[in-house]
């Protein structure tokens, strides 16, 4: 089934990217600010009548706590989940990614951890001049970069 897409600002903005890459049937939630918790019910609501897979574009805006990883496992059930990471110069980076990191490596196979920040670091010019939200450039990237992780 079509891809659902939960995320905050910096999915909001890639919503054409995200469906270019993924397919035009994508469903994208997104809103400025999200913490990645509040993601966990958006999720179950969208699963329930769902198959498709999940990608999480959330932890830019706070601390992710491994708890909200596992509700969010939890909520996607057995789909395909792509966690992706965090590029933000935020004191929480390091520590949202080992955490997302470490979940999907718990987890098998059907969780997938998307290291943004290696992808950041290897396009210079990814990012926009706040070093959080992706360039027309970085948008693409990151589609591809999804679109890859769940295997499309």
């Amino acid at each position: 089934g079509p891809a659902f897409v939960v995320g905050d600002s910096i999915a909001k903005g890639s919503v054409d990217a995200l469906r270019a890459a993924l397919g035009t049937d994508t469903a994208v939630d997104a809103a400025v600010g999200r913490q990645f918790a509040a993601g966990v019910p958006v999720v179950l609501g969208w699963t329930a009548d769902h198959p498709g897979p999940v990608v999480v574009v959330l932890g830019a805006n706070g601390t992710v706590q491994a708890r909200d990883v596992q509700a969010m496992i939890d909520a996607a059930g057995h789909r395909r989940l792509v966690l992706v990471g965090v590029s933000v110069p935020r004191r929480w980076k390091n520590g949202n990614n080992a955490v997302l990191r470490a979940a999907a490596q718990d987890h098998g196979p059907d969780v997938v951890f998307l290291d943004w920040a290696a992808i950041v670091a290897a396009h210079p010019g990814a990012l926009g001049a706040d070093r959080v939200h992706p360039t027309p450039a970085g948008r693409d990237l990151l589609g591809s970069a999804i679109a890859g992780a769940l295997g499309r």
